[in-house]
């Protein structure tokens, strides 16, 4: 398939460009550990009762950023433990998991080879990022990336989590670019990247997978590329 030069390309953050996966995976071992020290719980409870508080708290909250809160989890989760209120172990172990996951972050190959590509064509670059914009924003410059992006607009800052349209909309207000434009998105997650963006912007849509098994459709969307490295998104870009 060919693709028209886009006016603006809009990124996903989190599994796009970096691994997220591993990143909370050691910081999830690090406040495990650092709250089995503190209350002499066996890890494997604690584990059990944080994921059940993050399936409360996204419940209750719904599509908002707010229901990506750590602290929250965190909170809730040594009240489900019969810990009541512990507000300073709460925020300790806040810090301890977001120092050890942003020590923890890894770009994906190639991200900043591509991202230099489309500055060298002028073309504009967008990060659409759910979660809220403290968090992100030190993400961000932790990985070096804020002199890349033209605009960011976060799920905190839209009031609404992606596919929503809230977020969609106001990163448009921001670029003034106008729909009917070529408008690419770059994401990981198939509803709220691919279907999203669809939806919302009738992008050409582009997903960033681990390997083809894990592939899926939804509501009959699908994206208008798989790739698994930047460096094919380079290779089409050589196109323009």
């Amino acid at each position: 398939m060919i693709f028209k030069k886009p006016k603006l390309i809009i990124f996903d953050f989190d599994n796009t460009l970096y691994d997220y996966d591993y990143a909370n995976k050691v910081a999830i071992k690090e406040l495990l550990n650092k709250c089995g020290q503190m209350f002499s719980i066996n890890k494997k409870l604690i584990l059990l009762n944080f994921n059940k508080a993050r399936a409360q708290i996204k419940k209750q909250l719904g599509n908002t950023a707010s229901s990506h809160n750590r602290l929250l989890y965190i909170y809730r989760m040594l009240e489900i433990l019969n810990l009541k209120s512990q507000i300073n172990s709460a925020l300790e172990l806040e810090r301890i998991y977001w120092r050890s996951f942003i020590s923890n972050m890894k770009l994906f190959p190639n991200v900043i080879n591509f991202l230099n590509q489309l500055r060298i064509l002028d073309i504009k670059r967008a990060l659409l990022t759910d979660l809220t914009s403290d968090i992100q924003f030190r993400k961000i410059s932790a990985l070096g990336l804020e002199k890349y992006f033209d605009y960011v607009v976060t799920s905190e800052e839209s009031g609404a989590d992606k596919p929503s349209k809230q977020s969609f909309e106001l990163l448009l207000k921001k670029t003034k670019i106008l729909p009917k434009n070529e408008i690419w998105m770059i994401g990981d997650n198939i509803i709220n990247d691919i279907y999203g963006a669809k939806k919302n912007l009738k992008a050409k849509t582009f997903c960033k997978i681990k390997n083809f098994f894990e592939y899926k459709t939804y509501k009959g969307v699908k994206p208008d590329k798989l790739f698994s490295n930047f460096s094919e998104m380079i290779k089409l870009m050589k196109n323009h």
